[in-house]
């Protein structure tokens, strides 16, 4: 009995060794991110993104391409404006919004650099950007997102919106505190001229973006409104952001 349970303590000791083996070969090395942001640094040009996936490798990516991300790029919550991504990845994983034409792809031991490039999105109106005062880094998931905070039964009114083809919304729950009080959904309205749009659900799923159809509304200013409601508002806090695209 004693020789059959010090076996078993070998083995599972063995095992452990050998799964902590694995980890450890599957890390990125420290030259391997300094070579891919060295890379990357030869490379990028004005207006290009930077992202990492998958998400909760971000903090790693930041800290190796530092001086390439500021804090609006970071926090940056749409990137259909930018016609070039440099999509920077580990263990296979990719980033959402890094959709479009595959123009360079090579790996820097095991961090992947893909240069990803499509048609820019034209942004006719920036919700966000026009109420400065308000607009701050909310914390999603805990990514950093540039957003408007917002509270349930609060309404958000912009008057003499250019519209175009479809409005670009993103929105999550904002804060960990949020998060963990409470799961009740946050729904907001968009409404068009008084004429309701949609309605979003969001949760505590992390941050999500839609593209609402205005198409109609296209070629002449309206009034857009977002309204948000829950079903237990005080323990609810929402960031999000759009913008109107052409």
């Amino acid at each position: 009995m004693k020789r059959a349970f010090a076996l078993c303590v070998a083995l599972a000791g063995l095992a452990e060794v050998g799964v902590q083996t694995a980890i450890y070969l599957h890390v990125p090395s420290e030259a391997s991110w300094d070579a891919a942001a060295a890379y990357v640094r030869a490379q990028v040009q004005p207006g290009d993104g930077i992202v990492f996936a998958p998400h909760w490798v971000d903090p790693i990516g930041r800290l190796h391409f530092g001086d390439l991300v500021s804090v609006e790029e970071a926090a940056r919550p749409d990137r259909s404006r930018q016609a070039r991504l440099w999509e920077v990845s580990i263990r296979g994983a990719r980033y959402p919004e890094a959709v479009g034409q595959v123009t360079d792809d090579r790996s820097f031991g095991r961090v992947r650099v893909r240069r990803i490039e499509r048609p820019a999105a034209k942004v006719l109106f920036d919700f966000t950007a026009a109420m400065p005062e308000r607009r701050h880094v909310g914390e999603i998931d805990f990514l950093p997102y540039l957003c408007l905070p917002a509270r349930p039964g609060e309404t958000l009114t912009f008057k003499d919106v250019p519209m175009g083809a479809s409005i670009a919304v993103g929105g999550g729950i904002a804060d960990f505190q949020s998060r963990y009080d409470s799961d009740a959904p946050v729904t907001l309205e968009t409404s068009i001229d008084g004429e309701r749009l949609s309605d979003q659900s969001f949760d505590n799923d992390g941050w999500r973006r839609v593209a609402l159809d205005t198409a109609r509304f296209a070629g002449h200013p309206a009034s857009v409104q977002f309204h948000l409601t829950a079903a237990r508002p005080r323990s609810r806090t929402f960031c999000f952001h759009a913008e109107v695209h052409q």
